[in-house]
């Protein structure tokens, strides 16, 4: 996890560090039609950008449900308006636009796990990416205690 965070440090890494599966994880069987589409969709999505493993299933069904939530009070908030009337003439604030709000920060704090937003991609690095970098690093050691001359001024 820190690794596709970006935040991995070795002398801060427990090689017991419980390891995945890359990939989308099964679907939860209590998925409706929709919840089931935004599966499949964010799955293939986060798997892509390889910072979704198999066993993160409970984490992207949160994921998924927040965003069906916020896009069913999203659709219900345009089609009432935001603000209603009562019989008497008082307005008063629709209570899904109470509620789209809360889900919206319930889905963009998820989507900020996943590194779904702008600033949160520049900070989730996925293993690729990782992987290829410490390819390069473990060249880089080898080729140095072989012998070899660094240039002036690389690291």
């Amino acid at each position: 996890m820190k690794r596709s965070r970006g935040t991995y440090q070795p002398c801060r890494n427990s090689p017991a560090e419980p390891r995945g599966t890359a990939g989308v994880p099964e679907p939860p069987s209590g998925l409706d039609a929709r919840e089931r589409s935004e599966w499949d969709a964010l799955g293939q999505r986060l798997a892509a950008m390889g910072v979704l493993l198999r066993e993160q299933g409970d984490a992207l069904e949160l994921l998924v449900r927040a965003k069906v939530r916020y896009l069913r009070l999203a659709a219900k908030v345009r089609e009432m308006g935001e603000v209603l009337a009562d019989a008497k003439g008082d307005l008063y604030r629709n209570p899904h636009a109470i509620a789209m709000e809360k889900a919206e920060v319930e889905f963009r704090r998820l989507l900020l796990e996943f590194g779904l937003t702008p600033a949160a991609a520049t900070r989730v690095r996925a293993d690729a990416e990782q992987a290829t970098e410490g390819d390069a690093n473990q060249r880089r050691f080898f080729s140095l205690v072989a012998g070899k001359r660094r240039k002036a001024g690389t690291p």
